[in-house]
C-alpha cells in the first residue's frame, strides 16, 4: 500500500513493480515477501523515467536475479500518447472489490467514469471474476509474521544503528504512540515458522496461481479496481 495508496490520494501516478524488477537495497523492511520498492511520479511519462532509472539487477538483493530477461530496452520508449492510444487492450474489471456501502459510492463511481474513460481511448472492458478471491486475500498477508525477524536482520546490516530490534525500540519509547499496538502485535512472534505463516504462504501461491489463470481465461490484460474505496481520510481522522 505504500506505493499504491498515496498515489490514489494525491493524485500521482505510482507503479508497484514485479518482484525482483527493482532492488530494495536500503529499504527498511516491513516484510521481504512483500516489500518493493517503487517509484511516485505526477505523470505516467515521468514514471516511467523513474523505472528506466531503478529497475535491474542488483548484488546486494537476491530477488533482482528473477528480473534478468524482463527488463525492456526503456519503458518510456514503449509509451504511446494521444487518443485511441489503449486501442485494443483488454480491461478486466473486479467489482467484486469496488464495494457496496453508500460510503464506497463517491470512488466507485469515480472508477466508472474512469473505465468509461478508457472505452472513449479504444479499451474493452470486462468483468472478471477470480474465483476464491475474498478467501485466498483473508489473513494472506505475512507483515505480522516477518517484521520483527527482518527488521532485526536490516540492523545487524548496520554497526552503528541506534537500536538493535523492534524490542528495544518499543521498551525504549522511540516510536509513535499511534504505532504502539501495531509494533507489540509485531512484536510477539518468537518464531517465523509458525502454522500461520505456513498458510498465508500458501494461500499467496494460491492466489497469485487464481489471477494468472484469471488472465488468460478472460485473455484481459490487466485488472481494474479501486485502490481504496473510500475518499481520502484527513490527518485526526479514524
Amino acid at each position: 500500500g505504500s506505493i499504491r495508496i498515496p498515489a490514489a490520494n494525491q493524485n500521482l501516478v505510482g507503479l508497484r513493480p514485479t518482484r525482483g524488477l527493482s532492488s530494495r537495497t536500503g529499504v527498511i523492511p516491513l516484510s521481504g515477501t512483500q516489500d518493493e520498492a517503487g517509484p511516485l511520479a505526477r505523470t505516467v511519462t515521468d514514471l516511467a523515467i523513474m523505472l528506466d532509472a531503478t529497475v535491474g539487477a542488483d548484488p546486494d538483493d537476491a530477488i533482482t536475479a528473477e528480473g534478468v530477461g524482463h527488463v525492456p530496452r526503456s519503458y518510456r520508449d514503449t509509451l504511446t500518447a494521444g487518443r485511441g492510444s489503449l486501442k485494443g487492450a483488454r480491461i478486466g474489471v473486479l467489482r467484486g472489490l469496488f464495494g457496496s456501502a453508500p460510503e464506497d459510492e463517491d470512488v466507485g463511481e469515480l472508477m466508472r467514469k474512469a473505465l468509461e474513460a478508457m472505452k472513449a481511448q479504444g479499451a474493452e472492458v470486462i468483468d472478471v471474476v477470480v474465483p476464491g478471491m475474498d478467501d485466498l486475500l483473508r489473513d494472506a498477508s505475512v507483515i505480522n509474521d516477518e517484521f520483527k525477524f527482518d527488521l532485526a536482520a536490516y540492523l545487524a546490516r548496520h554497526p552503528n544503528a541506534p537500536v538493535k530490534s523492534l524490542d528495544e525500540i518499543i521498551e525504549r519509547g522511540l516510536h509513535h504512540d499511534a504505532l504502539d499496538q501495531t509494533f507489540r502485535l509485531r512484536n510477539a512472534p518468537e518464531k517465523k515458522e509458525t502454522e500461520h505463516y505456513r498458510q498465508a504462504l500458501l494461500k499467496r501461491r494460491a492466489l497469485r496461481e487464481a489471477v494468472d489463470v484469471a488472465l488468460a481465461v478472460r485473455r484481459v490484460d490487466g485488472l481494474a479496481c479501486p485502490t481504496l474505496r473510500r475518499k481520502t481520510t484527513l490527518i485526526g481522522e479514524a
